[in-house]
């Protein structure tokens, strides 16, 4: 599946709107592009296939119907999926040159289609050089309908992966030459550069175009989208505010001034805008699935959750609105994990194979694990994120995040498994064999985890929580430590850990804990216990429980040394901070009374 990028589709948002100054065709096929301008699509396809009713040769009805679809599809990319949007627009674009054989602007369709669905820069060169066909050699010759071909030429080199700016500027140039005070070329650049992200020159195409048609509102919209996402709000609710004193009833303007309110945590302004988009946009049902899309866009999930359930209560034939759903309550500040479920699976069933996309499986898969009610809902929520790896097997950071998950739910096997594929690929991250090395100790394949954990020291040698768990499994090959396998793995802890003892504070008193215990039973050496546990007592003096073992365990190794008074005052202070401590007071009761026992 090809991916739209973000920068394409905003580059697209963007350059919807065409000056109706251009268009030279009967007054209903304006007022569907109109419609189209305005965000209407469903109502622009209703129009479009009224008029191929009594204008069945018309080609560029096939054309326009064709760009509807395809600009729905960016606007909204769940509603369908890119195979199908694609699969509708080819045809109608093939229609219209068969039944408009002479008027090739739907070669230009056909050459966005190549560009879209398989990047084919070859293939759609061969559609788009019909068009230019089309264009006279002489300038005094081109027509309305030249001009149009240029247009539409330049901007459908934004349907690449890859913007083909260098053509589509050579195509406006013509167009330039052509019709130099025409306010589309002007406009058109704008769009193109806004693609590219040079915001300075979109702005100043888009001023060109105001210039040379002030009564459009279209303009000042597009340079307050700009400064909108330069987050200069000011400037953007000023654009926004001349729009509207040019044209009130333009329904993108308010869309885009709810996403600014939303931007300024406004909501209520926010949502009064989106609803004055919803009413200008008709406010049936099709205008609220294009609120609902415009509050997701905006990342209001709460209010998209509620429109959707709203619709569905009317009209259960959009299944995408399930989609929606589901996105909205996973993603919503307090989300509602069993919505999100109940979304998706609804969606699911009422899918066919071809319409699910990646964030399907994602969604899904992680709301189940959120839950994680019972055994069977985690194995399907692993599973699910497993079918999204599979559609796009070049996402290795969720193949790592699947294990990470299998691990946390006690997946031992599956996680193993995973980890092990993305091993044998070549594609393994630290953190994956963190993860395998983590199986291993748990499952208590220490073998296998001292070889891992070492691996991932050799990979990171500053992977402080490597070493740890490196000692853990050598402490583990030796429970009793009669060989002393982990000592020299805990004191390399404490040499890498010394670095920053207070990120690495569990680390290290972990470490000190074992040299300690090391010192003082295995190989008695009291005076080297007692440097580690003064190290634990002053590791960190606002963890009162790092400081209580320190302390108590220094007054264990000053009892073992017969310094009793040394070993009162530790236990001493481990009651300043305990005081409840009924054993250490039994404690300090006993040595007192050998201190007051007669010498013999």
């Amino acid at each position: 599946m090809v991916c739209i990028s973000f920068r394409i589709r905003m580059g697209l948002f963007v350059g919807l709107f065409l000056s109706f100054s251009m268009l030279n065709h009967a007054q209903d096929l304006k007022t569907a592009i109109k419609l189209s301008v305005s965000e209407r699509y469903e109502e622009a396809n209703d129009m479009y296939k009224s008029l191929l009713k009594t204008q069945p040769n018309n080609g560029d009805v096939y054309f326009y119907y064709g760009e509807n679809i395809l600009k729905s599809y960016l606007a909204d990319p769940f509603s369908s999926t890119l195979a199908e949007v694609t699969a509708q627009a080819k045809a109608l674009f093939e229609q219209g040159l068969k039944s408009d054989s002479l008027n090739k602007i739907n070669s230009i369709g056909l050459g966005m289609i190549e560009l879209q669905l398989k990047n084919d820069t070859t293939a759609a060169d061969k559609y788009f050089v019909k068009a230019e066909q089309m264009l006279p050699k002489k300038q005094k010759k081109f027509t309305e309908q030249h001009f149009q071909i240029l247009i539409k030429l330049a901007t459908a080199q934004l349907y690449a992966k890859e913007p083909r700016y260098k053509k589509a500027f050579a195509y406006l140039e013509k167009a330039k030459e052509f019709a130099p005070t025409n306010p589309d070329v002007a406009n058109s650049l704008g769009d193109i550069y806004m693609n590219k992200s040079e915001a300075s020159n979109a702005i100043a195409n888009y001023n060109r175009a105001l210039f040379l048609n002030p009564t459009n509102p279209v303009y000042k919209v597009k340079i307050g989208i700009i400064y909108m996402g330069a987050r200069n709000l000011n400037e953007a609710r000023k654009l926004f505010d001349e729009a509207k004193a040019i044209d009130s009833t333009y329904s993108p303007l308010y869309k885009a001034m709810g996403a600014m309110w939303n931007m300024a945590s406004q909501y209520k302004l926010s949502k009064e805008n989106y609803k004055k988009f919803l009413v200008l946009s008709g406010n049936n049902i099709p205008a609220k699935v294009s609120y609902a899309n415009a509050l997701f866009r905006s990342k209001d999930f709460g209010a998209t959750l509620g429109v959707v359930e709203e619709i569905l209560t009317i009209d259960k034939s959009r299944n995408y609105l399930n989609r929606l759903g589901a996105y909205s309550a996973y993603d919503k500040k307090t989300p509602e994990y069993e919505k999100a479920v109940s979304f998706s699976e609804t969606f699911f069933k009422n899918s066919k194979p071809d319409d699910i996309i990646v964030k399907d499986y994602l969604y899904y898969g992680n709301a189940l694990l959120k839950l994680h009610k019972d055994t069977a809902q985690i194995d399907k929520g692993l599973q699910n994120l497993l079918n999204a790896y599979e559609m796009d097997t070049t996402d290795y950071d969720l193949f790592s995040n699947i294990a990470t998950y299998a691990y946390s739910y006690r997946r031992y096997a599956f996680a193993s498994s995973v980890i092990s594929k993305k091993i044998a690929m070549g594609k393994a991250s630290p953190v994956d064999y963190m993860n395998l090395g983590k199986v291993y100790y748990q499952t208590k394949q220490f073998g296998k985890a001292d070889t891992t954990f070492t691996r991932l020291t050799q990979i990171d040698s500053t992977n402080v929580q490597a070493y740890i768990w490196l000692a853990n499994t050598y402490a583990n090959l030796d429970p009793d430590s009669k060989m002393g396998l982990a000592k020299p793995k805990y004191e390399k802890v404490v040499e890498k850990a010394s670095s920053d003892t207070v990120k690495y504070a569990k680390e290290l008193l972990d470490s000190y804990s074992y040299l300690g215990s090391y010192y003082l039973l295995t190989k008695p050496d009291l005076d080297a216990a007692a440097v580690y546990y003064q190290k634990m007592a002053v590791l960190d003096p606002n963890n009162k429980q790092y400081v209580i073992r320190g302390y108590s365990s220094l007054g264990i190794i000053y009892t073992k040394k017969k310094e009793y008074q040394k070993a009162v005052d530790y236990y001493q202070k481990v009651l300043v901070l305990d005081p409840t401590n009924k054993d250490i007071k039994t404690t300090i009761d006993g040595i007192n009374k050998v201190l007051k026992a007669p010498k013999r």
